[in-house]
């Protein structure tokens, strides 16, 4: 199973209130490691779940709670996907299909 970080969160002023602000986009990282291979991914996904905070407390929400939103805003499909692609990153780095011979 992939390890999820959370390396930050974009957001923007509520217009009607300055004090607070709404997140916009979640920004991923997801990895795996197999003994001495590493396969990595990153991305952002938008937050549309109208999610709004006071500056100082979105700073102090935990990430497993924002990987939680990331997760569930890419949904669970995406979710396997993106762990099977570092298995399958990580499986040709340990079987190499290809390469190049440097002389």
């Amino acid at each position: 199973m992939a390890t999820w970080k959370a390396p930050a969160v974009d957001w923007k002023d509520v217009e009607d209130n300055p004090s607070q602000c709404k997140v916009t986009t979640l920004h991923w990282l997801a990895t795996l490691t197999e003994g001495e291979f590493t396969a990595s991914s990153y991305g952002t996904t938008p937050d549309d779940q109208n999610r709004v905070y006071t500056k100082p407390s979105l700073e102090n929400v935990p990430e497993s709670v924002v990987i939680g939103w990331i997760q569930q805003a890419l949904g669970d499909e995406e979710v396997a996907r993106i762990e099977q692609a570092l298995a399958d990153n990580i499986a040709e780095q340990q079987n190499p299909t290809s390469g190049t011979v440097a002389y």
